[in-house]
């Protein structure tokens, strides 16, 4: 079998299989093994073919990356705990930051809580979902 099949059937095979992905990887050696045979076609030496099938492949690679990077930009992950924000819950137990006590159940859940004023905030009242800080909420009373 000549040599710029084999370039032809990879090159093939590299392009399915980057049709089958996402991104834009493989298509690179894809086009790079095409590019090999059409110098087998012309009967260039095996290395001349090599060279050209790297080459090709680093260079498109390199250029794809670049652009994907400008391209691309990536928003801001949010997580569930997002959905507290402006939400009303109930003081379980008294907030009091120099105590470092206080918890609030809001949606179910229950969470520790701090004051945002630094104010102790009591028993069975209402309050308002600041911030989160890592495992606590900062909330406010409601009047």
């Amino acid at each position: 079998m000549p040599l710029w099949i084999i370039w032809g059937i990879v090159g093939i095979l590299f392009l399915v299989a980057e049709a089958l992905t996402v991104g834009f990887f493989l298509g690179w050696f894809g086009i790079a093994a095409i590019i090999a045979a059409v110098l087998a076609a012309i009967n260039l030496p095996f290395g001349y073919q090599v060279g050209a099938f790297v080459v090709c492949a680093i260079v498109g690679i390199l250029i794809s990356r670049k652009f994907s990077d400008k391209v691309t930009i990536e928003p801001p992950r949010k997580s569930n705990v997002d959905r507290l924000l402006d939400q009303k819950g109930i003081v379980l137990e008294t907030i009091d930051n120099s105590k470092g006590t206080g918890r609030v159940k809001v949606d179910r859940d229950v969470w520790l809580a701090d004051s945002v004023d630094d104010s102790v905030i009591e028993k069975d009242s209402t309050i308002k979902v600041l911030e989160i800080q890592g495992t606590h909420l900062i909330v406010e009373k409601i009047q």
